[in-house]
């Protein structure tokens, strides 16, 4: 099996506009589409079980979309159509990106345990300046793997979807030697979104805080449900922009969409 690999030389805000002028008319279907994966990592159970099913759909929908061709919200599930592939593809994914993320859960464990977050939100005057920028950098250093594993996994689905004869152990392959000199780029691309995973953060520690400080469960009711309805929108929204501009990458980085400014640019062939 062979098929082209090109240097992503476009600037991640080039890639973020074209998944917008490809979401010109499809908003409202990929939001519903989103609301389903976005419900499915809700259920815990039912995400580490069938994850791979609602990735591959999502994925399948959004390259359409870049591709201009037609889709359903149905699509969701075509994973079900392929499920051994999909789910052993799945398997291999996830548990890697579950073993790289070990640090970050015994952390958060951790931190939960002895109620650092709410004592860091409520109180941080009871915390050195150097205790909290400590702090910091261990939750950015134990992130790191993670997303790093992610990135070379990325593509994955998407060449599962294109190409129906290849297995798993050729799917990885092939994802890792397309990032090979890519991470940086897809790496930008992922941080470019930054801005929105602070205001779910932020929504995040409103609700935290209400748990916490506030008497009236009313009162309190109250404020978890809007920020959890908004939290719920904003993730909707990130995963339809993210990945349209996740697909937008694939298809530069396979040579399927020639790039604006292709200033050092190579193709290469990859043979699996």
């Amino acid at each position: 099996m062979e098929f082209q690999k090109v240097f992503i030389s476009d600037k991640a805000s080039l890639s973020k506009k074209q998944a917008r002028e490809s979401l010109i008319g499809n908003w409202k279907r990929s939001l519903d589409a989103a609301k389903i994966l976005i419900v499915s990592v809700c259920i815990v159970p039912l995400f580490v079980i069938l994850g791979g099913v609602f990735v591959y759909g999502i994925s399948g929908i959004f390259l359409k979309t870049v591709r201009r061709q037609e889709w359903q919200v149905s699509d969701m599930f075509s994973g079900f159509r392929d499920f051994g592939r999909v789910m052993r593809l799945w398997i291999w994914v996830f548990g890697n990106i579950l073993i790289a993320s070990l640090p970050l859960i015994l952390l958060s464990a951790l931190l939960s345990k002895y109620d650092f977050l709410a004592r860091w939100i409520l109180t941080p005057t009871t915390y050195t300046p150097l205790e909290l920028i400590g702090s910091v950098v261990v939750l950015i250093m134990v992130c790191i793997w993670p997303m790093l594993q992610y990135i070379k996994y990325s593509q994955v689905f998407f060449l599962i979807i294109d190409h129906k004869d290849m297995n798993t152990r050729s799917a990885v392959a092939a994802s890792i030697k397309l990032m090979k000199w890519n991470e940086k780029k897809m790496l930008f691309l992922i941080l470019s979104f930054v801005g929105w995973v602070l205001l779910m953060a932020i929504l995040v520690a409103v609700i935290y805080i209400a748990l916490f400080t506030i008497s009236s469960m009313a009162l309190k009711a109250l404020i978890v449900i809007a920020a959890a309805i908004v939290l719920f929108i904003g993730a909707s929204l990130l995963t339809v922009y993210g990945r349209t501009a996740c697909a937008v990458f694939y298809e530069k980085i396979t040579g399927r969409r020639s790039q604006r400014n292709p200033k050092v640019i190579f193709d290469e062939t990859i043979v699996l």
